[in-house]
């Protein structure tokens, strides 16, 4: 046995696919979670975004009907106090600037967030009431376009202007701040105490007799086979093979004796 090489052995035939599946099961499970757990993120993202510029659009909408215009800016720069919110900004249908935080703010960032809205996207969210949110997932980004009002027209019509918000949201799902890391640990765990008997048990009852019957073959056409060395208790097709071996081996001794 000794001269057989190690990649041709049983029982590193049976350890190496176990690894391979153990590690292709956690590589695939973590990648599913992690993926989910990314997903609720973006979800939660969202819906906390839509929420505050939903109260947004109303506060904006009262400081005009109670003709309070110059407390917009003061509005619009507690927005910028949430973390993940980089821009708002105030535009026109055209994408003119209306109001921001500050008159020195408009350049930089904020002006290159104006410069890339969409002119034909802008004229569309103007004629209605309803909130876009556009995710970015190239620039890390939620793009918010909130229509507000600004006055009424002779027909008494809605005159909207535009609330634009850059919200800032990742959603790398391999950053190592967003990964799970308790439940992969149980989960690697678990897997790992799986493959650990499922191995122990391949190696008792299958790697571990081949060799010893192997062993055996040998030392039957050696002479000097030890009937105790064979695994004959196993409930399985190795124990059924060595109770015939050991039977063999006493009826060759029974024959030679007589003879």
């Amino acid at each position: 046995m000794r001269r057989i090489p190690w990649w041709k052995k049983l029982s590193v035939q049976l350890t190496l696919p176990i690894l391979l599946a153990v590690f292709t099961i956690f590589a695939g499970l973590m990648y599913f979670l992690i993926s989910a757990q990314q997903d609720s993120a973006l979800r939660s993202a969202r819906l906390e975004l839509f929420s505050s510029l939903t109260t947004a659009q109303g506060s904006f909408n009262r400081m005009h009907a109670w003709n309070r215009k110059a407390a917009v800016p003061e509005l619009i720069s507690e927005m910028h106090v949430h973390p993940r919110v980089d821009n708002a900004v105030i535009v026109n249908k055209q994408g003119g600037v209306v109001a921001s935080y500050e008159p020195h703010l408009v350049g930089g960032q904020l002006q290159q967030l104006v410069t890339t809205l969409d002119p034909a996207l802008l004229a569309q969210a103007a004629t209605s009431a309803t909130t876009r949110i556009e995710f970015e997932p190239e620039h890390d980004r939620f793009i918010a376009i909130v229509p507000i009002l600004q006055s009424m027209n002779v027909a008494q019509r809605p005159q909207r202007n535009l609330l634009v918000v850059e919200y800032r949201h990742s959603a790398d799902w391999y950053r190592l701040e967003n990964l799970p890391w308790l439940p992969l640990g149980l989960l690697l765990a678990l897997l790992a105490s799986v493959g650990l008997a499922l191995w122990w048990a391949l190696q008792r009852f299958v790697a571990i007799p081949a060799q010893q019957l192997a062993a055996a073959v040998t030392q039957f056409g050696d002479g000097n086979l030890d009937p105790a060395a064979l695994p004959t208790r196993l409930p399985n097709e190795f124990g059924f093979l060595a109770q015939r071996f050991k039977l063999r081996c006493a009826n060759e001794k029974t024959g030679s004796a007589a003879t």
